[in-house]
């Protein structure tokens, strides 16, 4: 039976003078180092702290390298903003 670990990844979005802001979307995807990529949505999944901060419990399942990359858009901006993160035994 694996071990599961719950690794929360945080995002914030600003916009071009750092004002905080909710994008129109809201998704992410991640993957260990040795799997497919995992996609999720603000609308099932992702959960809203506050104006502009989302979070996400990613269950790891292996340890080693995990990626994380968050995408949020607004008809005006695009952002991706990528991350990494090791889980050890």
């Amino acid at each position: 039976m694996s071990n599961i670990a719950l690794a929360t990844t945080t995002v914030t979005f600003t916009n071009s003078v750092n004002d905080l802001i909710d994008p129109t979307t809201v998704s992410l995807k991640y993957r260990s180092q040795d799997s497919y990529w995992v996609s999720k949505s603000y609308s099932g999944d992702i959960t809203r702290s506050s104006l502009g901060v989302y979070t996400y419990e990613i269950p790891c399942t292996v340890t080693g390298n995990w990626f994380v990359e968050w995408y949020g858009a607004t008809p005006d901006l695009e952002k991706v903003i990528k991350t990494s993160f090791s889980v050890n035994n």
